[in-house]
């Protein structure tokens, strides 16, 4: 592991750095190395906010091989820090930093994404820690549903932390919706109309599934939902049949 330490950051690129960093974190927590599996994911996930905060500056500057670069290192990124958030289910809080310590990290780092889909990635992470007993476990370690479960405390904390992520999702997906890049709706980028709009459902049907709404919050996901019908992203596009009838059916979810 301490090889790993030192060895796997000096890998060029982002890929497989990042996979390789995760899994050894992997064996590091299925070997009862709860220290050295967190730092780990810390260090990862720290390549990864200094990888946003670099690539913000390339994409301002107009190279079109400097974001094509970057369109592609983001994709291991995200995936990365979707592991990511699977992987922190199973590591036990700091003692001293608190329950959700390495949760705080990711949801910064997720924070630097620029979609809403990426983002509300973490509420179902949210919801999962809330349950007791865990859905999956390491043999010897004590994960938060042991350590901190029935602590009104930790309930709290994912409370506020799920209702942080729903808002902050929805608030992304708004801007989208209303043309925040010139006017089409997030539905003109180069044929991949409807992509966009494909997961800009997927973002609603994520909220919908994994927690029951309250009434304004789904009063706020009806409108965003006819928002998305009327774009024009969901329409003349190849698949429009499909993207039409996944719309009815969270429109269906949301009555």
């Amino acid at each position: 592991v301490a090889f790993c330490h030192i060895t796997i950051p000096s890998l060029p690129g982002l890929h497989p750095k990042l996979p390789l960093m995760l899994q050894a974190a992997s064996v590091a927590l299925m070997n009862g190395l709860v220290s050295q599996a967190e730092s780990l994911v810390k260090s990862g996930l720290t390549i990864v906010s200094d990888f946003f905060d670099e690539g913000a500056e390339a994409s301002s500057s107009g190279d079109n091989g400097a974001q094509g670069v970057v369109g592609e290192e983001e994709a291991h990124c995200v995936s990365f820090l979707r592991a990511a958030a699977s992987f922190c289910l199973l590591l036990p809080g700091h003692p001293q930093k608190g329950p959700l310590y390495v949760v705080q990290g990711l949801v910064a780092a997720m924070k630097k994404t620029r979609h809403a889909a990426d983002l509300v990635q973490l509420v179902p992470l949210a919801a999962a820690f809330s349950q007791s007993p865990y859905l999956y476990a390491v043999k010897g370690v004590d994960s938060n549903d042991v350590l901190y479960g029935g602590d009104p405390t930790f309930a709290k904390e994912l409370e506020d932390l799920g209702a942080t992520l729903i808002v902050q999702s929805l608030e992304r997906l708004e801007k989208d919706l209303m043309g925040a890049d010139g006017g089409n709706g997030g539905g003109g980028n180069g044929g991949h109309g409807g992509d966009n709009a494909k997961a800009s459902l997927a973002v609603l049907d994520t909220i919908i599934t994994t927690i029951l709404p309250s009434q304004p919050l789904r009063s706020k996901m009806k409108q965003l939902l006819l928002t998305l019908a009327q774009q024009p992203s969901i329409h003349n596009t190849e698949g429009d049949h499909a993207l039409q009838a996944y719309r009815k059916v969270l429109a269906h979810k949301l009555k």
